[in-house]
């Protein structure tokens, strides 16, 4: 024999192996019916509260409030400005935004989803922001944000990747 199989055998053999494995692979593809998903309902409720809640300590202007959402592993990354992945460059980057002269900051959810593990979460949705730049022209912006939950060891959520972008178009100077 040089390997293969012979002809009698493949004719039978082969579309029953590739019925098999067709049957096999989208089996790993389906959760048995009797595995029910896991009900995080209550991780929902405490989420979508805790970004409520996120909203309210922003709306104080407090850096210190804000920053007490994040996980001490957390990035932020802000609109046209560099990653800050350490505690002091998010807390320059916030303390930057909650200087804005006359801020008003709000946000709302859209989504909140709780991974099957029930140790992430993540919520997107939409954010409003008012105020005045340094020399006092009002600036007014509206975008989406997405923020990442991680279940800390003692079963708080904190954010673990903040980010934000606007919805406006970019300005580009008039050359002239």
């Amino acid at each position: 024999m040089n390997g293969r199989l012979p002809q009698r055998f493949a004719s039978v053999m082969l579309p029953g192996l590739a019925v098999y494995a067709l049957a096999l692979l989208s089996s790993g593809c389906n959760k048995p019916a009797s595995v029910a998903s896991p009900d995080h309902s209550a991780d929902l409720v405490r989420l979508t509260q805790m970004d409520a809640d996120w909203v309210k300590a922003a709306q104080t202007h407090s850096v210190d409030a804000w920053m007490a959402f994040y996980a001490p592993n957390a990035v932020v990354l802000p609109p046209n400005e560099k990653t800050a992945d350490t505690p002091a460059e998010i807390r320059a980057a916030i303390g930057e935004l909650m200087a804005t002269k006359d801020l008003a900051i709000d946000w709302k959810a859209t989504k909140t989803v709780v991974s099957d593990a029930g140790d992430m979460a993540w919520i997107y949705g939409t954010y409003t922001l008012e105020g005045k730049d340094a020399a006092g022209v009002p600036i007014s912006d509206n975008g989406k944000m997405a923020e990442v939950w991680q279940k800390q060891g003692d079963g708080a959520w904190k954010c673990v990747l903040d980010t934000w972008s606007s919805d406006l178009p970019v300005l580009v100077p008039d050359k002239k």
